[in-house]
């Protein structure tokens, strides 16, 4: 029950603000939150995901993680089209992975 009511909220959840602390790790499952707009953090404190990632804003944030989230049910991992100039560290703290396709960045 406890469960449901939290997914009801996420719902509705327009704005999420996360700005004024130092989280430097970003809960993976925020991509879930497909109702959110505007999510506000400091970029320079998150070191995961990526500052690549997390500089270019909410909507590709929940697509990287998105991917991620594919990932841990499949164990592979699709970052193709990023536009990463450096491998993600957390690519290299997932042990799980059997594929990886990091074609088509800088």
């Amino acid at each position: 029950r406890e469960s449901e009511t939290m997914l009801r909220w996420g719902d509705a959840l327009t704005t999420l603000r996360m700005h004024g602390n130092f989280i430097s790790v970003l809960p993976w499952d925020l991509w879930v939150l497909t109702s959110v707009q505007e999510l506000s953090y400091e970029p320079s404190v998150v070191l995961v995901p990526t500052q690549e990632i997390v500089v270019r804003g909410w909507g590709m944030m929940r697509c990287y993680m998105r991917h991620w989230d594919d990932a841990i049910r499949r164990r592979a991992l699709d970052l193709s089209h990023f536009r990463f100039l450096h491998i993600p560290t957390e690519v290299f703290l997932y042990d799980k992975m059997t594929r990886l396709d990091l074609s088509h960045n800088r």
